[in-house]
């Protein structure tokens, strides 16, 4: 009897000892070989509720599956917190997905990844995509651009950022928290390189070459800039103010800059800038929003099927007229819907042609901290320029390290 008690007790460990190393491992993302009618939670962003729940009733109907539609502000935070509270389908960030799939959240993207593939951008696809498997479902594509007052600049104006500072107050984010986002990709429109040139080897970053160098050190003198004014939160109310006549945001903005500047708002691409090896054109950080489907979903063929339904071309047509979304289907984009809007093609020049993929490497956990740190003093002069590539050698060695 003893014997056979041991037995059982030595079962049940191998059993346990296989679910948990199960858990621990980095998602496999198997295709499901089951489907159900159990209900569907979906995580959408902030202010997305709306479009979302109406986009949802279409999929019950076929489906004869009920979605909950909750918003939900981090939800990479929560998948990675408890998959089994988690919803089954979520928005997140593109560079947020390294983590997500190395802790094992996630599900591949088998069922539709040829539908995905061929009626997505190449960089949305790339964007939902980790360690050469596809993950994600896009559902729109972003990067920043510059707005600008046409009373004070003319396209002429627009080429570099002299001919910019020539002509009129333009507001750069580089004082204060966010001063990485926006001019990390100055280094690697510079060849200065975040990860290697495709943003997916921990090990290859060079941002402390000579080019990061010299993007430092022309980061430094623009503090004598008199026509640089260094402001993030205030951005809008210094331009109604008319305290700026230019400034490089992004969509969420249109509305507000729309409604000071009317007619008279300009949109276009990053200018051109001479850091001291010649003008190269500046580059954005860009993205692509994508839905996940939880491992943990008890229906996961049906949450396969509800993200590929809400990101579908009629889907992403849908939101872009309710929240203003760029659509990463290429069909939706080259709709007259979004092409009749000046912004909306400036954020397809800006992605395809003047931007760099945000990394989704979990170190990048790393990153952002010292990077925002380094311009932020070298534009107030706390950082000497003697001391500049050390201090670069020493990024570049933080970076590549394991995130804790």
């Amino acid at each position: 009897m003893k014997k056979q008690n041991i037995l059982v007790l030595l079962v049940v460990a191998v059993g346990i000892i296989s679910i948990l190393t199960a858990c621990g491992r980095k998602s496999e993302g198997k295709l499901p070989k089951f489907d159900n009618n159990r209900p569907l939670k979906l995580w959408v962003g902030l202010n997305q509720g709306k479009v979302y729940r109406e986009l949802v009733k279409e999929f019950e109907k076929t489906s004869h599956v009920k979605v909950d539609v909750i918003e939900q502000e981090d939800a990479n935070v929560g998948l990675l917190k408890d998959t089994e509270m988690a919803a089954d389908v979520s928005w997140v960030q593109s560079d947020q997905l390294g983590q997500l799939v190395e802790a094992g959240t996630i599900y591949e993207n088998e069922k539709y990844a040829a539908i995905t593939k061929r009626e997505n951008s190449a960089l949305a696809t790339k964007a939902a995509s980790y360690d050469g498997k596809l993950y994600g479902y896009p559902s729109s594509v972003s990067a920043m651009f510059l707005f600008y007052d046409k009373r004070v600049f003319k396209e002429s104006d627009l080429k570099t950022l002299d001919s910019l500072f020539a002509k009129g107050k333009v507001d750069i984010n580089i004082a204060e928290a966010g001063a990485d986002y926006r001019l990390t990709p100055w280094f690697i429109s510079n060849h200065a390189y975040l990860y290697g040139k495709n943003g997916d080897e921990v090990n290859n970053s060079t941002l402390n070459n000579q080019q990061g160098l010299e993007v430092l050190t022309y980061i430094s003198h623009l503090k004598k800039q008199k026509q640089l004014v260094p402001l993030n939160a205030d951005e809008i109310s210094a331009l109604k103010e008319g305290k700026v006549n230019a400034l490089f945001s992004g969509n969420w903005n249109i509305a507000n800059i729309k409604q000071i500047l009317g007619d008279n708002m300009g949109c276009a691409v990053y200018p051109s800038a001479n850091f001291g090896s010649g003008e190269v054109k500046l580059k954005a950080f860009s993205g692509a929003p994508i839905f996940v489907v939880n491992s943990a979903s008890r229906n996961p063929s049906k949450a396969m099927d509800l993200a590929n339904f809400i990101t579908n071309k009629s889907s992403q047509l849908k939101q872009y007229a309710a929240i203003g979304g760029v659509p990463s289907n290429k069909a939706a984009f080259a709709s007259q819907e979004v092409q009749k809007d000046e912004a909306s093609r400036v954020i397809g020049q800006m992605v395809d042609q003047q931007s760099v993929l945000m990394p989704s490497l979990p170190e990048m956990k790393n990153f952002w901290p010292n990077m925002n740190a380094i311009i932020v003093d070298a534009y107030m002069n706390k950082l000497p320029e003697n001391k500049m590539q050390t201090t670069l050698d020493k990024l570049v060695k933080e970076i590549s390290q394991p995130v804790e």
